[in-house]
């Protein structure tokens, strides 16, 4: 705050606030409690855009984890404690702490309108593809660590299917084009030269190979999702985008 009204007197500062230089005065005794205050309220909201700005890589799995950070922060009923403790008992006090204390509370209530939703959303297995977060998933409780498992597990089982599917439509379509197209005797005849023109089907359990994956995230190991074609890695960098 001192910084800034020394920046008003500077060059930039007169002409950038040219309209404003006698509409600003300094803060009294009673407005420094309530600078303060606000300080302590809005700094985590401050801190939350500044971490993942400055991530080199997608950030979306520490969504979640921040949002929990900064709602238990807007939950603390002492917030403005250590600030009322440092004054003097003069009559501003009471007041103003009753004023920061409403709003915490309504910011409190806006922040949970706008983000409880993202709870049950795919954000909350998200967080398991950064080990940061996988390992501890501290924003949850054992209940909420479990079911985010296996909905991380689920997704990648049905993104594997998605890719088999896709992979086995293709090679029939391949197949299809390239085999000349023969009349029912002939098909016969071909099929006992060379066998059924069927493409090989290979069977295993999803959910078992995605579940031992979902183990590795879960202690920090280098993870990655191989499904049951054996030829196709799933990338988990590439699944949170």
């Amino acid at each position: 705050m001192v910084s800034f009204f020394a920046h008003l007197k500077s060059r930039e500062g007169l002409v950038e606030f040219k309209d404003m230089g006698k509409k600003l005065r300094r803060p009294k005794v009673s407005d420094w409690l309530t600078i303060n205050c606000l300080s302590t309220l809005l700094d985590p909201f401050s801190a939350a855009t500044e971490a993942p700005s400055g991530q080199q890589y997608p950030t979306m799995p520490l969504v979640l984890p921040i949002l929990h950070s900064i709602r238990k922060h807007l939950s603390r009923t002492d917030m403005f404690a250590a600030h009322v403790a440092m004054t003097d008992d003069e009559l501003y006090v009471k007041e103003t702490e009753f004023m920061m204390d409403e709003c915490r509370k309504t910011m409190l209530t806006l922040f949970d309108e706008r983000f409880s939703a993202l709870g049950n959303s795919e954000l909350v297995w998200v967080a398991y593809l950064d080990p940061r977060v996988g390992k501890r998933m501290t924003h949850l409780g054992a209940a909420g660590k479990q079911s985010a498992a296996d909905a991380l597990i689920n997704a990648a089982c049905d993104l594997a299917k998605e890719t088999m599917e896709s992979e086995g439509d293709d090679a029939h379509r391949f197949a299809s084009q390239s085999t000349p197209q023969f009349s029912e005797r002939a098909s016969h005849f071909m099929a006992d030269v060379f066998g059924l023109d069927e493409l090989p089907q290979q069977h295993t359990d999803l959910r078992k190979t995605c579940a031992r994956s979902s183990t590795a995230i879960q202690h920090g190991e280098r993870c990655g999702l191989t499904h049951a074609i054996g030829h196709s890695s799933i990338n988990i960098g590439a699944a949170s985008t």
